[in-house]
C-alpha cells in the first residue's frame, strides 16, 4: 500500500484487539520526546520534551511537538506518564498540557522539577501532578502502567510496562545497564527478564548510543578519569556537563574535596537541579558551595567550578564565560574547561565556537575522548550501547522492536540489532507515522504530515510560517524599507524614502539613491486603476526594489512598502 503524507484530521479511534502507536517527536531525531498510545477508544502520551532551537530558527527558545491530532480528543487522553525529568522528556508540559488538561504521573524527582515548571507560568494550581515511586503501578483507562525502575544521566528514571488487552508494551525512556549509578537505583534486570517469562509484545526501544559497540561506562568509573584531571591543573578548573545529572554533580563535590578545591555552581539550573535532589535525600553530606558572587576571590588554584552550557548554549553560564560577559565568573590564561559531556548531534557549531572563544581567552580545554584527556573516562553516557541492547532483547524476548530516540541511522541500526537478536520484527518508522500493533505484528497504516511550533517569548508560533520565513530572509539577507507618499488620485507626492538593516556596508549607501530611482520607476509603470489600490504600490515597488538588490548585491532581502496617502 502507498501512503503519502496529509493533513491531520485526528487519530482514528483505537479498537480493543489493538494498539496503535504514534511519535508526535523523538522518532528519527533526538529530542522533542512525545509518543502515544492507543487502545479500546483511549490514548495514553509518554513524556512531552522539547528540542531547542538552532540557527535556522532565529529568536526562538524552544521547540515543541505538534499535538494537533490529539486536540479532538481531549476527553479520551487518559493521562501523560513521565519517563524521567530531562528537558527533552518534560520541557513542552508547560506550554501543551492546557491543550490536553489530563492528569500526570511522574515520580518524587520528576514531579518536583515538573511542578516548578508548571509555577513559572502559572498552571501549579491547575495540573496536579501524581507522584508515582519507582517500581509503582497506575491505571490510566483502558491501560495499566507500570514504573520499571532503569538506570539513567538522572536519578528516578523508568521504563514503562504499559498492560492492555493485547499484550503487555516495555517503552523504554532513556536507560542504560550501571551497577554504579552513584545516585538511585540500577535497573531492575530481574524485572525485564520477568517481563520476558511473562510474554511481551513490544519493546519501544531507545535508539541513542545504537551504533556505539560494547557497554556503555558506569557513571561511578567517571570518578578517577575527572580526579586525575583536575588534580593536574594549577589554575582556576571549569567543568561543565548536564545540569540533570546530579550523580555527576555529586561526584565532583567529592573531587573538589579530595584535591582541596572550594565547590561553586554557576548556572540557574545547576541550582536547581541539586535543590531538588538535597530535598528529596539524593546528596547526603553535600558540601557547603561558594556563591557565584564570591568564587572571583578564591585563589585561583583552590576553585571548582561546575557550570551549565556544555551543549553550547548560547546564553548558558559557560558561553557567557567564553565571550568575558558572565557578570560574576572570568576566566584567563593558565586556566582550565573540561567538558564532561558528549555533543548532541546538532550542537556541534554551538559547542564548537565556545571552544574556540575559550581558546581565545588562553584557556586549557579538555574534553573526553580528547588527546588533553590522555585517555581518561570524564564522560558517561546515559544511554544503552550495543551489548545492552542485545541483553535486553534477549531477557525480554519480545514480538516487536520499534526502534525510537535517535536519528533514522541510530533507529535503522538498532533495528538490525534487533532482528540479530532474533526478535521476529523491528518496524522503524518516524515522526507521524500510525503503527498498528496487534497480537501478531506492526505496521505503518497511515502517516501524518506534523507541525512542531517554536517558543518565542510566551507564544507559540508556527516553524514555517509568514512570521519565521520573513525573520530568516531577515537574518541571512537583510531587510529593505520603503515609504511611499502619494495623493488620493495616485500621484507620487516625493521622492521614495528608503533605508536598509544588515543589507549595505558604509561606503555603499549611496546606492540608495539608485535604489530609489529603481522604486519611483516601478511606480510610474503602473496604471492609474493600479495606483488606487495600496497592495497594488506594495507589490509593485517591492518587486522592482527586490530586482535591484538581487542584480546588485546577488541578494534577495526581506522588503516593506509602506504607503501614505495625503
Amino acid at each position: 500500500m502507498t501512503m503519502t503524507g496529509q493533513r491531520k484530521v485526528g487519530l482514528p479511534r483505537p479498537d480493543v484487539d489493538e494498539v496503535l502507536f504514534i511519535a508526535l517527536g523523538g522518532s528519527g531525531e533526538i529530542g522533542m520526546n512525545l509518543y502515544a498510545y492507543g487502545h479500546d477508544g483511549h490514548w495514553l502520551v509518554t513524556d512531552m520534551g522539547v528540542s531547542f532551537a538552532d540557527q535556522s530558527t532565529p529568536g526562538l527558545d524552544v521547540i515543541v511537538p505538534d499535538i494537533e491530532l490529539l486536540f479532538d480528543k481531549p476527553k479520551s487522553v487518559v493521562g501523560i506518564m513521565i519517563t524521567h525529568a530531562h528537558e527533552d522528556h518534560i520541557g513542552a508540559i508547560p506550554h501543551l498540557w492546557q491543550r490536553l488538561r489530563c492528569p500526570i504521573v511522574a515520580t518524587p524527582f520528576a514531579k518536583a522539577v515538573i511542578e516548578r515548571k508548571l509555577d513559572e507560568v502559572g498552571l501549579l494550581e491547575e495540573a496536579k501532578v501524581t507522584k508515582i515511586s519507582q517500581g509503582g503501578r497506575a491505571n490510566a483507562g483502558p491501560f495499566g502502567v507500570e514504573f520499571v525502575p532503569v538506570s539513567h544521566s538522572i536519578p528516578e528514571a523508568c521504563a514503562l510496562a504499559i498492560h492492555t488487552q493485547v499484550g503487555t508494551l516495555l517503552h523504554t525512556g532513556d536507560w542504560k545497564l550501571d551497577d554504579d549509578p552513584v545516585i538511585g537505583r540500577p535497573t531492575d534486570v530481574e524485572r525485564l527478564k520477568a517481563l520476558g517469562e511473562d510474554g511481551l509484545l513490544a519493546v519501544i526501544a531507545d535508539s541513542t548510543n545504537a551504533m556505539v559497540p560494547g557497554e556503555s561506562l558506569s557513571e561511578g568509573a567517571t570518578y578517577q578519569g575527572l580526579l586525575e584531571t583536575v588534580q593536574e591543573q594549577k589554575g582556576r578548573v571549569v567543568v561543565t556537563c548536564f545540569a540533570s545529572n546530579v550523580a555527576r554533580v555529586s561526584t565532583l563535590a567529592r573531587i573538589a574535596h579530595d584535591v582541596g578545591r572550594t565547590l561553586c555552581l554557576v548556572g540557574r539550573s545547576l541550582h536547581k537541579m541539586t535543590e531538588i535532589a538535597d530535598e528529596l535525600g539524593y546528596l547526603p553530606g553535600f558540601p557547603d558551595i561558594v556563591n557565584e558572587q564570591n568564587v572571583m576571590q578564591i585563589p585561583r588554584d583552590q576553585a571548582l567550578i561546575v557550570a551549565t552550557g556544555s551543549q553550547g548554549e548560547y546564553r548558558a553560564a559557560l558561553a557567557k564565560m567564553s565571550r568575558d560577559e558572565h557578570p560574576m565568573v572570568s576566566l584567563e590564561s593558565g586556566d582550565t574547561v573540561i567538558f564532561s559531556s558528549r555533543v548532541i548531534p546538532g550542537n556541534e557549531t554551538e559547542v564548537g565556537a565556545i571552544k574556540n572563544d575559550l581558546a581565545s581567552l588562553g584557556v586549557k580545554v579538555i574534553e573526553d575522548g580528547g588527546a588533553e584527556a590522555k585517555g581518561r573516562q570524564l564522560h558517561a553516557s546515559g544511554h544503552p550501547n550495543v551489548d545492552e541492547l542485545v541483553a535486553l532483547y534477549q531477557w525480554t524476548r519480545p514480538k516487536i522492536v520499534l526502534p525510537v530516540h535517535g536519528e533514522r541511522q541510530h533507529q535503522e541500526a538498532n533495528a538490525q540489532i534487533a532482528l540479530d537478536t532474533q526478535v521476529p520484527q523491528a518496524l522503524v518508522g518516524g515522526d507521524g507515522d500510525l503503527i498498528k500493533i496487534t497480537a501478531k505484528k506492526a505496521t505503518i497504516v497511515q502517516r501524518f504530515d506534523l507541525e512542531p511550533k517554536g517558543l518565542d517569548g510566551s507564544r507559540l508560533v508556527s516553524l514555517n510560517g509568514d512570521m519565521m520565513s520573513d525573520r530568516r530572509r531577515m537574518m541571512y539577507n537583510g531587510h529593505v524599507s520603503c515609504s511611499v507618499v502619494i495623493s488620493r488620485d495616485g500621484r507620487l507626492l516625493a521622492d521614495p524614502q528608503i533605508s536598509t538593516e544588515g543589507l549595505l556596508e558604509a561606503h555603499e549607501v549611496d546606492s540608495l539613491a539608485e535604489a530609489q530611482d529603481w522604486a519611483w520607476d516601478s511606480f510610474d509603470r503602473m496604471s492609474a486603476e493600479a495606483r488606487t489600490v495600496d497592495a497594488e504600490i506594495q507589490q509593485a515597488v517591492s518587486r522592482g526594489l527586490r530586482k535591484f538588490f538581487r542584480d546588485m548585491l546577488g541578494k534577495r532581502p526581506h522588503i516593506t512598502v509602506l504607503v501614505t496617502r495625503v
